[in-house]
């Protein structure tokens, strides 16, 4: 006597579905043998849309256990995305690096059109939305991007005003935090002879 079918080992494509669209299931069973599904279809592949669905492999012998269950169910709008910058202020043509995370499954679009997790921009407001098949989720927080100011200038202090012969003077120079000193000698550091 042969025993009755193993149950077929079955996929799908996708697990979520947007509007009219369509999961494909497969599943296969030995030769000889027909691949039933719960809804009544036969076949390797079957278009399905939202439901539970498993499969048997029939014979002349009978009919297998069911595979395991494949579960399909409508998408949603993916939720809006953070997102983030190295700076909020640039000089000149210096960028700022934007930064946005989506869930898996959806991808990243900028107020700019550009599409992906990292962007770099100038001065200006960003805002990003997550997009799927579904749809697109609501717009990020604001990421406001300013025009830096131009430092003000240091202010030196000499160690003498008058110098003889081959004397030096030492002048120190100090500079808002975040800036460095640049001086017309060409030399570097905050005090020079």
């Amino acid at each position: 006597n042969r025993p009755v079918p193993d149950a077929p080992i079955v996929g799908t494509d996708k697990t979520f579905l947007c509007g009219t669209e369509l999961a494909t299931l497969s599943g296969n069973c030995a030769v000889g043998q027909v691949i039933e599904w719960n809804n009544g279809k036969t076949g390797i592949t079957i278009q399905v849309g939202i439901g539970v669905y498993t499969a048997v492999c029939k014979d002349e012998c009978g009919k297998s256990v069911d595979s395991r269950k494949i579960t399909i169910t409508k998408d949603k709008v993916p939720g809006p995305p953070e997102v983030t910058t190295n700076k909020s202020s640039v000089c000149g043509d210096e960028k700022a690096t934007l930064g946005a995370e989506c869930a898996v499954g959806s991808y990243v679009v900028w107020n700019t059109h550009e599409v992906g997790n990292m962007i770099q921009v100038g001065e200006g407001v960003y805002t990003a939305v997550c997009k799927n098949d579904c749809g697109e989720s609501e717009s990020s927080g604001h990421i406001t991007i300013n025009k830096g100011e131009n430092p003000a200038p240091p202010i030196l202090k000499p160690s003498k005003v008058f110098v003889c012969g081959d004397e030096k003077a030492s002048i120190t120079a100090t500079c808002p935090i975040g800036t460095t000193v640049l001086w017309s000698t060409k030399q570097s550091g905050e005090t020079i002879y």
